[in-house]
C-alpha cells in the first residue's frame, strides 16, 4: 500500500491534500498550522507525511520525516517563536496519530477518496483562496499561533458563507429546552430578518 499511497499524495490536488491533512486531525491543530505555514502547499506536506510512514523504506522515512521537522520549525518561525524540546516531542507523537489515520484510509485512489471525502458530491470542499472561503479566517494564523481551519466541507449553497458581511453563528447548550428553542428561533429570525447569514457549527 506504500507505493499506492505515495503515488497518491503526489496526484493530490490542493483540496485533497487538505481534505486528507484535516482527516489526520481532531481539531483546530497548531502544529497542522506550523506545517502548512512552513511549507511550500498541503501537497508537500502530505507527501512529506506520507513518505516518513512505517512501512516506507528508511531512507525515504528518514527524510519525510526530516522535511516535516524543517517544515514545523519553519512555521513556527514565521510566527516568532521558536521551536522548543518538549514541542518536538509533542510533534512526534502527533506525526505517529497521522500515520494511522493516513493508514485507515478506504483506498489510496484519489477519485475514490475525493467521492468518499464529499459523498459523492454531497458536500462541497471549501480551501483558501476560494471564493466562498470566509474571510474571518485570513488572519487567524497572522495575529498569534492560532489554527485556522484547513478546509471546510459545506453542505448547500458555499456562496452563503461570503454572502453576508457580518454573519452571525447561534451558540448553545446540547441539552435545549422548550424555552431554549423558543427563543434560539426568535432570536435567528430577527437575526436573518435584519440582513444577517445565521451560521452554525454543529
Amino acid at each position: 500500500m506504500s507505493d499506492a499511497m505515495l503515488k497518491m499524495a503526489g496526484e493530490a490536488d490542493d483540496a485533497l491534500a487538505r481534505c486528507l491533512l484535516t482527516l489526520c486531525i481532531d481539531d483546530a491543530d497548531i502544529m497542522m498550522a506550523a506545517l502548512l505555514k512552513g511549507a511550500d502547499d498541503a501537497r508537500a506536506v502530505l507527501t512529506s507525511l506520507v513518505m516518513s510512514m512505517q512501512d516506507m523504506p528508511q531512507p525515504g522515512r528518514d527524510e519525510g520525516m526530516r522535511i516535516l521537522e524543517r517544515d514545523l520549525a519553519l512555521g513556527i518561525a514565521r510566527w516568532g517563536c521558536t521551536l522548543r524540546p518538549r514541542t518536538r516531542e509533542r510533534f512526534v507523537q502527533a506525526v505517529e496519530r497521522w500515520h494511522a489515520r493516513l493508514a485507515s484510509l478506504p483506498s489510496a485512489n484519489p477519485d475514490s477518496l475525493r467521492a468518499w471525502l464529499t459523498a459523492d458530491g454531497a458536500y462541497t470542499l471549501l480551501t483558501p483562496g476560494d471564493e466562498a472561503w470566509p474571510g474571518g479566517f485570513s488572519d487567524l494564523d497572522v495575529r498569534s499561533d492560532y489554527a485556522p481551519p484547513v478546509c471546510l466541507w459545506v453542505r448547500g449553497d458555499a456562496g452563503a458563507l461570503t454572502a453576508c458581511a457580518e454573519p452571525l453563528a447561534v451558540v448553545g447548550s446540547r441539552g435545549m429546552n422548550d424555552y431554549g428553542r423558543e427563543v434560539t428561533s426568535a432570536v435567528a429570525e430577527e437575526a436573518c430578518l435584519a440582513g444577517h447569514t445565521v451560521v452554525s457549527g454543529g
